[in-house]
């Protein structure tokens, strides 16, 4: 197993490939990430993707660091797509971590996926933390973060409207960022509150042109704010959203007819999509 992968890796290499796309499912690869590193930048390597899908024991807080600090220095990244899968609970600091020595990177484009781990303290540190390091890639552009959990109405640890306040107005720092695609579907950003939105208008002050929003399943009471949270970003041009809420969480019809409405009446947008999946 361990030549093969060795072998692959070589390989590619020698194919001099500039999008490069690698998985890592257990511990000993993330041991090839310090040779991966070094010949990525000699063969012009733009692009890594990084899957722990494993359910096994997930890689220690020191590794995930080593890997951070070498992905920073692979100086032609410039693509990045990190996907998290289990047994990630209460490693909130670890990400944050993590996520603070990508800030020294020359990265344009991030995607990073929480998978389904459960974080305790995902509205107090993780989403704060992540947030502000995010916002020091002075490289950024493109950023997608997947927020979205598991649809069981048991699921304990949603992210919340404060939470995601603390995220985006963090965000909103950031001079370099134009596109931001949240996905922040089964959690409790509405908690039957009719001002859930306040973390939509922290980034009025933001350079952000493109903005895809996922509040599926968000326990939103009323979405009759929205537009005018959306309009406080004086620079949106294209927007893509999507609410939808389950029965006894339902949106009445008349009330996304306004919202609508009010969208085509916002100035500064060029293009959206308004996607109602209320059932």
């Amino acid at each position: 197993m361990e030549q093969r992968y060795y072998l692959e890796f070589q390989q590619s290499f020698a194919k001099k490939q500039k999008t490069q796309y690698i998985s890592y499912f257990n511990q000993w690869l993330l041991l090839q990430v310090r040779f991966f590193i070094q010949n990525s930048n000699n063969l012009n390597c733009q692009q890594i993707s990084y899957f722990n899908q494993s359910q096994n024991p997930q890689i220690s807080s020191d590794q995930l660091s080593v890997l951070g600090i070498n992905l920073a220095n692979c100086f032609k990244l410039t693509d990045l797509n990190i996907s998290f899968g289990f047994n990630w609970d209460g490693c909130e600091m670890t990400l944050v971590n993590f996520a603070s020595h990508l800030s020294n990177s020359n990265i344009s484009s991030l995607t990073f996926s929480l998978g389904l781990s459960n974080f305790p303290q995902i509205n107090q540190i993780l989403l704060p933390g992540l947030g502000q390091n995010f916002a020091k890639c002075k490289n950024l552009k493109i950023l997608k973060v997947d927020f979205g959990g598991p649809s069981s109405e048991n699921r304990g640890n949603r992210i919340v409207k404060n939470g995601a306040y603390l995220f985006f107005s963090s965000i909103a720092n950031s001079n370099s960022l134009t596109t931001l695609k949240i996905d922040l579907k089964n959690n409790s950003i509405g908690c039957n509150s009719t001002d859930a939105y306040d973390f939509i208008q922290s980034l009025s002050q933001s350079n952000i042109k493109n903005l895809d929003l996922i509040l599926q399943h968000n326990r939103l009471k009323s979405i009759n704010q929205l537009p005018k949270s959306i309009s406080k970003l004086k620079k949106l041009e294209v927007l893509n959203l999507v609410i939808g809420e389950y029965y006894e969480h339902y949106i009445d019809d008349d009330e996304v007819g306004r919202c609508y409405t009010n969208f085509y009446k916002t100035k500064n947008l060029v293009d959206f999509s308004f996607k109602s999946t209320c059932y």
